[in-house]
């Protein structure tokens, strides 16, 4: 059985393609910049390890897919410049620094060297996990890194694996095996948008500025806070332009839901039990709870196994954290239970046209959403509100 039977369920994780002893099959991307998999029929022996190893068509074994009673917090690291760099209170750095301390590597999604994608990288220094920082809302390819986990698991160090839940699962049906010394962070997901449209921005920008990227931020805290949401571009000429993420282009076709991978809109990996010893995330809505929360940066952290109990343990020392309820990070952030809408597939089908024809910008009319008067007033107040709500909190402790 070909693993080509997945069709558009296929999450793109490569897993079929390094398994395959025959090389019989290839990652293609097709015009959208998603990869799927290309069967070469004459070398294909039929073994059916593809389809043995594929997320998709198997149960999810290994890590936190197992039944467990979860712990949840809101936390943030002590460290401020930390906070800073990081989406939102910098949990992944300082699991990923804990494991390096001891010798091990880590697995994440950086950009490409001319950002115009992202991929998955194995590091054992501190720059590249910084590297790996931030949200990047584009699917990363995984290239070789499920082999070299392998062998490095093989070899006895410590290995910190970090993606979406897809790409999570998928780490562990490669592995196949157990590995005391084998540790996952899955992220809370909204779905990754298409490869091609993060190549177009960045070139749109390129072409606007006359000039080429040399650094990147999706999610820019300017003046130190986590909202609202900024991008942050500097190019080779010196300049630096910062522009609020939902304002600009690729922000709303992010927000528009028109342009993710097939299988996003009905995620097998959303629903209890989770994928992963630790998940993490926005802590959305926590200035509506009685939880503490930090301006410059609030994660939910969800502990999902006993292994991912004990790494969670061992960062004491270096955040600030308070036990919360899966409940409450349920009901404000709905993508670690449910999948975006699917779309009008007319308008999809519109929008990859226009995209071909006309380049990013022809999209424009699509996506951008006009504000009425009294739904900017309802924002404000709505902004105005949880500010005040959060500077009450404070001045009563």
């Amino acid at each position: 059985m070909s693993v080509e039977i997945v069709g558009e369920r296929c999450v793109g994780c490569e897993t079929c393609s390094h398994v395959c002893n025959q090389n019989a099959i290839k990652m293609m991307p097709d015009s959208r910049g998603f990869l799927y998999p290309v069967i070469d029929r004459e070398a294909c022996n039929q073994c059916n390890a593809c389809s043995n190893h594929c997320p998709v068509l198997n149960e999810n074994t290994g890590g936190g897919c197992k039944p467990y009673e979860e712990k949840v917090y809101a936390a943030w690291s002590k460290d401020r410049d930390l906070l800073q760099r990081s989406s939102s209170g910098g949990m992944f750095f300082e699991i990923a620094a804990s494991i390096l301390g001891d010798g091990g590597l880590v697995c994440g999604a950086v950009y490409r060297e001319d950002y115009y994608g992202v991929r998955h990288i194995v590091a054992d220094i501190l720059d590249d996990v910084r590297r790996m920082q931030g949200s990047k809302y584009s699917q990363s390819a995984m290239e070789d890194c499920f082999p070299k986990l392998r062998e490095a698991l093989e070899a006895g160090r410590r290995v910190l694996f970090s993606g979406t839940p897809c790409q999570v699962a998928a780490c562990y049906r490669f592995l196949r095996k157990k590995y005391d010394n084998f540790y996952t962070v899955s992220l809370i997901c909204h779905g990754p948008i298409a490869p091609k449209i993060l190549e177009e921005y960045i070139k749109s920008l390129e072409k606007k500025h006359q000039a080429s990227i040399c650094n990147f931020t999706m999610r820019y805290k300017k003046d130190g806070k986590t909202l609202p949401l900024y991008y942050r571009a500097e190019f080779s000429d010196g300049t630096t332009e910062i522009n609020p993420f939902y304002s600009s282009l690729y922000g709303e076709i992010f927000a528009s839901n028109l342009v993710m991978r097939q299988s996003c809109y009905e995620c097998q990996f959303k629903q209890q039990p989770y994928v992963g010893d630790i998940i993490i995330g926005d802590f959305k809505g926590i200035e509506y709870t009685k939880l503490p929360h930090n301006r410059k940066g609030t994660s939910a952290v969800i502990i999902n196994s006993d292994k991912g109990r004990k790494l969670w343990e061992s960062l004491s020392d270096r955040i600030e954290s308070w036990e919360s309820d899966i409940e409450v990070v349920k009901k404000y952030n709905q993508r670690i239970r449910s999948s975006v809408p699917m779309p009008d597939q007319g308008k999809v089908k519109l929008f990859w046209e226009k995209l071909l024809d006309e380049g990013i910008n022809g999209v424009y009319p699509l996506v951008h959403r006009e504000y009425t008067p009294y739904q900017k007033m309802k924002n404000s107040l709505k902004a105005f509100l949880v500010h005040n709500l959060g500077v009450a909190r404070r001045r009563r402790k």
